[in-house]
């Protein structure tokens, strides 16, 4: 299923992980290192893995005797190398428990897990409702008469210029 980058990025920057095993966590892909990415520590590096393999490898396997080192393909410059060494030093890092499990906490939850509901409650979060929207959406009216109410609230009805222009009517003015 194709995600909008956009769309993966605001969920990705919502999203604190928890590294335990690390059998659930994307090497390559998730926040793992203190809420960043691979890609956020070295660029250079992350550029020279293979697609799928970003894709695929779990932080479980990729440090697994170093086999994170084995993914990067090509020569790597010096500035490569200082993100290299940059990226070994932060992973060193990460105190991680083999015992539990992963953990991913959405901040939009009180108890931290995600849900649709709380992710569309922060989505809205701000969001100045119409005082007559209720009026006008609940009302008895016949949809096209709820829908012209509508736009004609906030002064946007097509004029029959408009219509003619967009090519939804064949005469510039009304005929009777």
């Amino acid at each position: 299923m194709a995600v909008d980058r956009e769309a993966r990025e605001g969920f990705d920057s919502m999203v604190h992980i928890f590294v335990g095993r690390g059998s659930k966590v994307l090497f390559w892909r998730d926040r793992w290192i203190h809420d960043f990415a691979v890609k956020d520590i070295a660029p250079l590096i992350h550029a020279q893995v293979d697609t799928r393999t970003i894709n695929r490898r779990t932080v479980e396997e990729g440090l697994l005797e170093g086999r994170w080192l084995l993914d990067i393909s090509g020569d790597v410059n010096f500035v490569g190398h200082l993100q290299l060494l940059h990226l070994n030093l932060a992973i060193s890092m990460i105190n991680r428990d083999l015992a539990s499990d992963d953990r991913f906490s959405w901040p939009a939850d009180p108890f931290g897990s995600y849900t649709a509901k709380s992710t569309y409650i922060r989505l809205c979060q701000g969001a100045e409702r119409a005082p007559y929207a209720t009026c006008i959406w609940r009302s008895w009216a016949i949809l096209k008469c709820k829908i012209f109410v509508w736009l004609a609230v906030q002064h946007q009805i097509w004029t029959s210029d408009k219509r003619a222009r967009h090519g939804l009517q064949n005469a510039s003015s009304p005929s009777f």
